[in-house]
């Protein structure tokens, strides 16, 4: 299996190897994310007051929820997509409807 592969059997074979080439992406966005957070705090801190700085840091597990629950909804759907595929229920899989 070609790691950046488009096209990945998540039906046959070993789970470890997909799971890692699922589980990169996810890790690089959490760092991005602080890498983020990183630069905004120094940005105020130098250029604002510790107050700015201060209320940065408040904010960030109120953005912290709303990712993770955004997370979660896209999970949800994830489990319900790959139930059908597993059943190699193609048809009901592709006509799921949002809403």
């Amino acid at each position: 299996m070609a790691i950046f592969s488009k096209n990945i059997d998540m039906l046959n074979g070993t789970i470890w190897d997909k799971m890692v080439v699922f589980a990169i992406p996810l890790a690089l966005t959490g760092v991005l994310q602080q890498l983020y957070n990183l630069a905004d705090v120094a940005v105020l801190g130098h250029f604002v007051s510790n107050e700015a700085v201060a209320a940065v840091g408040t904010n960030v597990p109120i953005v912290g929820l709303i990712v993770a629950f955004c997370i979660g909804l896209s999970i949800g759907a994830n489990v319900v997509v790959a139930r059908y595929l597993g059943m190699r229920k193609y048809d009901d899989a592709s006509s799921l409807k949002v809403g």
